[in-house]
């Protein structure tokens, strides 16, 4: 039998193998777990060490939240906008403030000149009454209108055509609400008024211009003081028929709203 030394083991199982396996699993074990974490680690600096990693993107981070989502697909209100019926309301208004503002010379040539005629007038009725001396209504009433009367009806003529020509005040087809509803509602009520006014100056002021042609042709030989004076007593009882109206629709237009823009 071959002898052994101290330190010699005998043939069979190796007893060191089990501790070479567990080392082994232990250097496994480790190198595993350093490939792990060097996996989640973000990248590393120029001296080796790991930076943060990003933050990984979930699914949900590309997509919006529900409420963000449901945000985004309500309907918004819309932005207020103009309707279809302002531009006409407007350019209605612009037209009823331009004739109302053409109709200003017809109503200072009217009030001059049918002032004019009421002073005539008043005179034979004072003349009537007793009030007053046939000679001072000559002197102070007849005389000084009968001199204005002519430039009277040249100035009403004129004011009235450029009247005629300005653009009207009619109401648009689609009615406006608002400050613009009300202008124009306003503008309503005056060009009504001023409607009345100007076709009761019309007539006052057409009595006037007839009784300054009679004066004319008595002054000229045309007709003799007996004509002139039936003549003037019919158009002096009538007067008031187109005086009185006028008058009132005066009165209507000063009470009347302004129509301005």
């Amino acid at each position: 039998m071959i002898g052994v030394g101290k330190h010699s083991q005998p043939d069979g199982p190796r007893w060191w193998l089990p501790a070479l396996m567990g080392l082994l699993v232990v250097l496994v074990g480790g190198f595993g777990v350093s490939r792990i974490v060097s996996s989640n680690a973000g990248p590393t600096t120029a001296d080796g060490s790991a930076t943060a990693s990003a933050a990984p993107r979930s699914s949900s981070s590309a997509s919006s939240s529900p409420s963000s989502s449901a945000a985004s697909s309500s309907p918004t209100s819309p932005a207020p906008t103009t309707s279809a019926g302002d531009p006409q309301a407007r350019a209605a208004l612009v037209a009823c403030v331009t004739t109302s503002a053409a109709a200003e010379p017809l109503v200072q040539a009217a009030s001059t000149g049918i002032g004019h005629w009421k002073t005539h007038v008043q005179g034979q009725t004072d003349i009537e009454s007793g009030a007053r001396s046939k000679i001072d209504v000559k002197v102070n009433s007849w005389a000084p209108t009968r001199k204005a009367g002519p430039g009277d009806a040249a100035a009403f003529d004129k004011a009235r055509r450029e009247y005629a020509a300005a653009p009207g005040c009619s109401p648009p087809q689609t009615p406006a609400t608002g400050d613009l509803g009300a202008r124009l509602s306003a503008c309503d009520a005056h060009q009504r008024a001023l409607t009345a006014y100007v076709d009761t100056a019309s007539a006052a002021m057409a009595d006037w211009a007839a009784h300054l042609t009679e004066m004319g042709a008595h002054a000229d030989g045309h007709v003799d003081s007996v004509q002139a004076q039936e003549a003037w007593l019919s158009r002096w009882r009538a007067a008031p028929t187109h005086i009185t109206p006028f008058l009132a629709a005066e009165t209507a237009l000063r009470a009347a709203p302004a129509c301005t823009a």
